[in-house]
């Protein structure tokens, strides 16, 4: 699986500035095969084309799917490889890393990243906040975008938490595409820190359908 240029991702809505014909609410069936392309880690399926016919889609952004609070491992599609990937890869072992929404509100709530270097006893973190973004207030389809602010961050090595707040800063996301089991977010800015730089598209897939599921607290 290698990572493609933004520009392999065609004809995106992105902010809802013109009218787009409607699309009947349901999964398109190029979901489940990217689910089960990454689920298997089959590395000689083109996720490209699977992932522009989710996002063209436009399905219904329903806000209990992306805030349920559990951990979604991220596969980067589009764009340079993030630094939390390239942690992941650092050694041969098979690493996690994802994202746990949790609703507080209807349109906002509380984002925890997360990325093993070294299994479950050396990971990365951050916590953070995230709210729909004005120019997204009334969407009930995707794209929806949302501003991000990261609190802290840092490592937890044996399962000791060593976060500070000098890792924190404004952030910016764009959900393409949600369903019961994956969700596919855009990076239109770089993150604080650069820890993903704008473009990247990344595919999330619920944790708890993987073979080896996140086993404890995040």
């Amino acid at each position: 699986m290698h990572l493609v240029g933004a520009s392999a991702i065609l004809d995106i809505p992105v902010l809802g500035r013109f009218t787009l014909p409607w699309v009947p609410a349901r999964r398109p069936p190029e979901a489940l095969v990217l689910r089960d392309a990454i689920l298997s880690g089959d590395d000689d399926t083109d996720l490209t084309p699977l992932v522009n016919a989710c996002c063209q889609a436009r399905v219904p952004f329903r806000a209990e799917l992306l805030g349920d609070g559990d951990l979604w491992r991220a596969t980067p599609v589009v764009g340079e490889k993030p630094r939390w990937q390239r942690n992941r890869e650092l050694l041969p072992i098979a690493n996690r890393a994802g994202q746990a929404y949790s609703l507080d509100g209807r349109d906002s709530g509380t984002v925890l990243n997360y990325g093993e270097v070294l299994g479950r006893s050396f990971y990365f973190k951050a916590e953070g906040s995230f709210a729909r973004a004005a120019v997204s207030r009334g969407a009930t389809r995707c794209p929806v975008d949302f501003t991000v602010l990261v609190t802290r961050g840092g490592v937890v090595v044996g399962g000791v938490p060593l976060l500070t707040s000098a890792i924190s800063g404004d952030g910016y996301l764009r959900c393409l595409y949600l369903d019961e089991d994956i969700r596919i977010f855009e990076s239109p800015k770089d993150s604080p820190d650069k820890w993903e730089e704008a473009g990247l598209i990344v595919v999330q897939v619920r944790d708890g359908l993987f073979a080896d599921p996140l086993d404890g607290e995040l």
